[in-house]
């Protein structure tokens, strides 16, 4: 049994880290052949500004998010091409899918479910088409929503996944509006749906996490200019 139980995990593992080879793999070929001046040349010049010491949102427009720009910066630096940015943000979306399977194998309990979860994205969306903000933001998001629901019996880890959220709007900015009312909504739905079940801290600490990153990112800006 344990013998069985121990092949099945090599299996999904094995399945899991050549999924995310294909991902990066198809997103690195694709990207040799785009004709997409917008959504690549917005996001290279960002990086290439950056490179040159020019100051963001200062000297550099970034519509998307200031994470974004800085990841994808670095990942520049590696080869100074547009091949090594998308293979970097190629990185994070294959990331972003793991934490999917992770995240379902918490709530389903069961490795063949959190598998499908995971399969089923992939072949929906199998790689990252451009250097987009959501592709950088996605493993903040599907961790950060494995964080906030661990945390319910872990503050620590709630604050944690509060964190990760908070990076995920520094990485694509109008997730703002969806993040923000959802940590918020989640403290009266907790204390109605399950009262008595966690305390006050590890019902604000989703919040506190996230609040603590944009406030420090503030700070920086402020700071800057």
């Amino acid at each position: 049994m344990l013998c069985t139980e121990s092949s099945n995990r090599l299996v999904y593992a094995a399945v899991i880290v050549l999924a995310a080879l294909v991902v990066v793999v198809l997103s690195v070929v694709q990207s040799a052949y785009n004709l997409d001046p917008h959504h690549w040349g917005l996001m290279t010049s960002n990086a290439v500004d950056i490179a040159r010491g020019r100051v963001p949102y200062k000297e550099i427009f970034i519509q998307y998010g200031f994470l974004t720009a800085f990841i994808e910066y670095l990942f520049f630096e590696t080869g100074k091409n547009i091949a090594s940015i998308i293979f970097g943000v190629s990185l994070l979306y294959a990331l972003g899918l793991v934490g999917i399977y992770f995240l379902t194998l918490h709530s389903a309990k069961r490795p063949q479910v959190a598998l499908y979860a995971f399969l089923t994205a992939f072949l929906i969306h199998p790689l990252a088409i451009f250097p987009w903000p959501n592709y950088v933001a996605f493993p903040f998001i599907t961790f950060g929503c494995l964080g906030v629901v661990k945390g319910r019996t872990d503050w620590r880890i709630g604050f944690l996944g509060g964190l990760l959220f908070g990076l995920a709007v520094l990485a694509r900015e109008g997730l703002f509006l969806a993040l923000a009312p959802a940590l918020v909504a989640m403290i009266p739905i907790q204390l109605w749906c399950s009262p008595g079940q966690s305390s006050a801290i590890q019902r604000l600490s989703p919040l506190a996490g996230f609040v603590l990153t944009l406030g420090l990112f503030a700070f920086y800006y402020g700071s800057a200019n």
